[in-house]
């Protein structure tokens, strides 16, 4: 998912009427070749507020992390920064986000 894709899908949330000055649930996908690079990205993006999910995906692990925030332009480029950088230090790759209607 791209800068475009990522406004794309902030726009939808509006369009749905999604309020945007309320948190609300996102969960990101990520695809690894094997548990070790899953591990090793789960231990890079391990913070306070986020939960973290590392189960094998049939052909290659998933790791998928689920974040209550705001969400925007600014926050979801930030993440996407350091989710691309924290998949490939880690042999990852980051697939993108989704996120809930509801608050």
């Amino acid at each position: 998912m791209s800068k475009q894709l990522d406004a794309a899908t902030i726009e939808a949330l509006v369009s749905h009427g999604a309020d945007l000055a309320k948190p609300r649930k996102t969960i990101h996908y990520f695809h690894a070749r094997n548990q070790k690079s899953a591990d090793a990205l789960a231990r890079k993006l391990q913070q306070d507020g986020r939960d973290i999910d590392v189960h094998d995906s049939g052909d290659e692990w998933a790791v998928v992390v689920t974040i209550v925030m705001l969400v925007g332009p600014s926050s979801i480029g930030q993440l996407r920064t350091e989710f691309v950088d924290a998949a490939k230090s880690a042999g990852a790759q980051y697939d993108g986000w989704e996120a809930s209607l509801k608050q």
